[in-house]
């Protein structure tokens, strides 16, 4: 398999892995939407990877509103993960150009 394919392919599996997570988190959201967070934030990296700049800023964004959220209500455990989920949406925002937008996640990734 090339390592375009794997790269297809890797997509397609991180979007059932989310998908998979987004009905549990309905089922059962104080155990499943840490882990909806983190399959978004996954997915927001192959995708990038890919050069699918837009999804990646797109499920990058989603991922950093579910990590607020749950950093608001337990700090200690998910601002790690809201920091990692910031500086990966200012990522994305670059490879748009769209600098304000990552300065201005950077810049709340590093006050964290």
């Amino acid at each position: 398999m090339t390592r375009r394919k794997h790269r297809d392919v890797a997509i397609v599996k991180a979007k059932d892995i989310l998908d998979q997570f987004l009905k549990l988190a309905e089922l059962d959201p104080e155990r499943y939407t840490p882990w909806t967070a983190m399959a978004l934030e996954s997915l927001g990296v192959k995708l990038r990877e890919r050069k699918h700049y837009q999804e990646s800023v797109q499920a990058s964004q989603k991922a950093m509103i579910i990590y607020r959220k749950l950093a608001d209500n337990n700090p200690t455990s998910f601002n790690p993960w809201l920091k990692k989920s910031l500086k990966s949406l200012a990522g994305s925002y670059d490879d748009l150009g769209l600098c304000d937008e990552a300065e201005k996640a950077l810049a709340e990734a590093n006050n964290i």
